[in-house]
């Protein structure tokens, strides 16, 4: 139904336009409403010169209705547990991460926003500025992703003699694409896919998968787990209970979480959530059922999940800080864990997909209305 509500808003929308003058074929701007290419739309010189002034309204229109018929927008953060603290403000987060006990977030213009602990501080020194377009934590760590594709980290490194490797060896260069942390070791994906780990090496962390194509990673306190191209999950660290070795077999899988615990977690493509590790707080016998679940996360004890309605589920150890105060409601598109408790990223309700439709065919109609007009 969204579809057809930019279809109808493409369609009306290059009326206006070429009633306004400009030469421009309906394909063209159905086009824009699906790929959002304003850039290079609006940067092409025959509709440049052959648009007089008054087209400058319709552009505008053009502008609202891609805007309304958008994707998912950015959310508000939602956090509770027995020891976790009340987080920022602002309807403008896209990403959400956790170290072991400092929550972060990524605002839409790319700049970080941390809170919770800060005995070594990753509140305190975690990037300003903008342009930020990934986060990730670890122990006592906080890693980012520039806008060039470096790598940014921060916390304490204040005692010569136990220096903090997560922020002594961080990798040099650009164009890494993915970030991650857990334990004391930190993850990234370079351009061509392949893994590149740094900080400790207590269970083997540092000893990544070779090859290159991976698409996602994901840090856990004692190992870590890879998505490969087609969707295998590939996992290496601590071994103990098979959280390395124990993955499920076959392609296929979305998403992939690593838990500060024992237990790990992937998402099969039809939305069935997949555990294997050590069953020590419940995380297998309690872990939610049927399809069409569409994020994941983990915390030290404990499992997330966002359900095909945008609400929570939590299944694992429950001291306070993980099922007690569950938040209510929809709309949620991302969630994640730590010792302190939770946080998830509730999206901002797009407007009612009818009118978003209602409101495209009225431009349709004026459209129309004003054709004929013209013509009499």
């Amino acid at each position: 139904m969204r579809y057809l509500s930019r279809f109808f808003a493409a369609l009306g929308a290059a009326r206006l336009l070429k009633d306004s003058g400009m030469r421009v074929h309906r394909a063209e701007v159905i086009t824009l409403m699906y790929n959002r290419n304003l850039a290079s739309f609006f940067s092409r010189t025959s509709y440049a010169s052959t648009a007089p002034a008054h087209p400058r309204v319709c552009l505008l229109l053009v502008m609202v209705a891609l805007m309304f018929a958008g994707h998912a927008q950015a959310g508000t953060l939602v956090t509770w547990g027995t020891n976790i603290t009340a987080p920022p403000t602002g309807d403008d987060y896209t990403a959400i991460a956790r170290s072991d006990y400092t929550q972060f977030a990524l605002r839409s213009n790319g700049s970080i926003a941390a809170w919770g602990y800060d005995g070594t501080f990753e509140v305190t020194n975690a990037p300003t500025g903008t342009g930020c377009t990934a986060i990730a934590g670890s122990r006592f760590a906080g890693f980012a992703l520039s806008s060039t594709g470096s790598i940014v980290a921060w916390g304490d490194n204040s005692d010569p003699d136990f220096p903090n490797l997560q922020l002594t060896n961080v990798p040099t260069g650009t164009g890494y694409t993915a970030i991650a942390g857990g334990g004391d070791t930190g993850y990234a994906l370079t351009a061509n896919g392949s893994i590149v780990a740094w900080g400790g090496n207590g269970n083997g962390e540092l000893n990544t998968p070779a090859g290159t194509g991976y698409t996602a990673i994901a840090g856990g306190a004692y190992g870590a787990l890879a998505l490969t191209a087609d969707g295998h999950v590939v996992g290496w660290g601590y071994d103990v209970h098979g959280q390395a070795t124990g993955g499920p077999t076959g392609a296929g899988f979305t998403a992939i979480a690593a838990s500060n615990g024992y237990a790990d977690y992937a998402l099969a493509a039809d939305g069935t959530i997949v555990n294997w590790g050590y069953d020590l707080f419940g995380e297998f016998s309690s872990i939610p059922t049927g399809t069409g679940f569409t994020a994941i996360g983990a915390s030290p004890s404990a499992g997330f999940a966002v359900a095909a309605d945008g609400s929570l589920r939590v299944w694992g150890f429950n001291n306070g800080d993980y099922d007690t105060g569950l938040p209510a409601g929809n709309d949620f598109t991302a969630v994640t864990g730590n010792f302190n408790g939770a946080v998830a990223l509730q999206g901002v309700p797009e407007p009612s997909t009818f009118i978003l439709a209602a409101m495209s065919l009225v431009g349709l109609g004026f459209a129309t209305w004003r054709r004929k007009m013209r013509k009499a």
